[in-house]
């Protein structure tokens, strides 16, 4: 099958949330991803449910792939013994895991680690408990993920997902990419600055709390904090009003906030002036 060409073009800091609906749709996004990321220089890692199968699958439709099963640029593991090694999901441990690999694939030579994998075995017939976890681990990963080489596509089988559920997982990803589309259904990137934090792409609803958690990270910083919003090309109400909170939580300190013209006009009109602290920079 042919997959979304969004799933071709992912960049350092992306963070995508792609619903499956069969093994077959999901080994066609692995095998794209693969192909996308050996071709880049990058480390590729999946957690599998299969992983003999999907580095079989790989290996017989990726070219280079063989090869790179066997220098290890590409690993296929066992989703369950990484996701739940002691039978209950530790979202904490996930971060960490995927920390260390990012940091050994620097030190392998790689320019990035791209990461893959799906949760929904974790979900499948569990309570919400579990479910608040793993939407608690996609929420907080995007930390990692706006301040490291880090690529992340994440699957979820829509068969065995409650609505609810996906609802919350989409809003804790940046982006969302149904693999059969021609785009996203929302792109949104976080990437970490000296000064701040660097958004390009969407924000709105469907990924309102990845913005919501990547905002709450420049929170604290001391001294002047640069929003850098001048590649937003969209920002809904319920966004702007999360870029406008967070200069009014960081207190005296200065923020600025960099945008399109537009995206500062409707700052100005929900009240941006009236935060002392926070200074809204129209790019030209």
């Amino acid at each position: 099958m042919n997959v979304n060409p969004v799933l071709d073009h992912l960049d350092i800091g992306d963070h995508v949330c792609c619903p499956v609906g069969s093994v077959e749709e999901c080994w066609a996004v692995a095998a794209a991803g693969t192909s996308c990321g050996l071709h880049a220089g990058h480390k590729v890692l999946f957690f599998a449910d299969d992983p003999d199968g999907l580095s079989g699958h790989l290996a017989a439709r990726v070219p280079g792939a063989r090869r790179a099963l066997t220098n290890r640029q590409l690993q296929v593991q066992a989703g369950a013994a990484s996701y739940a090694p002691q039978d209950t999901f530790d979202g904490d441990q996930m971060i960490d895991r995927i920390a260390s690999e990012a940091v050994l694939a620097q030190r392998q030579g790689f320019s990035a680690l791209r990461v893959s994998g799906g949760l929904s075995a974790v979900l499948d017939g569990t309570g919400d408990a579990d479910a608040d976890a793993v939407v608690d681990y996609e929420t907080r990963v995007n930390t990692l993920l706006s301040q490291e080489p880090i690529i992340a596509v994440c699957h979820y089988d829509l068969r065995t997902t409650t609505s609810e559920v996906w609802q919350r997982l989409v809003a804790a990803h940046p982006t969302t990419v149904v693999p059969t589309g021609k785009q996203a259904v929302s792109r949104l990137r976080g990437l970490r600055t000296r000064a701040g934090i660097r958004l390009a792409g969407e924000a709105d609803l469907a990924n309102h709390a990845a913005l919501a958690h990547l905002l709450a990270d420049v929170t604290a910083a001391p001294g002047t904090c640069l929003i850098d919003a001048t590649e937003l090309r969209f920002a809904d109400a319920r966004a702007l009003g999360c870029l406008l909170r967070t200069a009014e939580s960081r207190g005296g300190r200065a923020t600025v906030i960099a945008c399109p013209a537009h995206v500062a006009e409707c700052l100005r009109v929900l009240g941006a002036d009236r935060i002392p602290q926070l200074t809204v920079r129209a790019a030209a």
